[in-house]
């Protein structure tokens, strides 16, 4: 499956599976300039996949947050699960160009 656009820097790539075939994959690519994580869900087993949903949608909190993204991937902290629910769950690590600041966020599905 490719998702990030051509010249995109990916990174980061988590997969997360349950049963009746419900399948979900975050990733980090900078598409945009900036890096943004994203997330893609299948219901079918893998045979058609949602289209590309960002996830990392919060534009504040942290000096290096925009709208735009953020500046690099920090740490290897980046998971994904599915609950009980069947709603995904990413945790994600954002930080500065220059790694020297960073933080673990997670977002979740509604």
């Amino acid at each position: 499956m490719t998702t990030s656009a051509g010249g995109a820097d990916g990174t980061q790539v988590a997969a997360a599976g349950k049963a009746a075939g419900q399948f979900v994959i975050t990733w980090m690519d900078n598409r945009g300039g900036a890096f943004n994580v994203w997330e893609r869900q299948s219901a079918d087993g893998g045979a058609t996949w949602s289209a590309d949903v960002k996830v990392s949608d919060a534009t504040s909190g942290a000096s290096y947050k925009t709208a735009a993204g953020f500046g690099t991937p920090y740490g290897d902290y980046d998971t994904v699960a599915i609950n009980s629910a069947g709603k995904a769950v990413a945790v994600m690590g954002e930080g500065d160009t220059g790694q020297v600041h960073g933080d673990i966020w997670t977002n979740r599905q509604n």
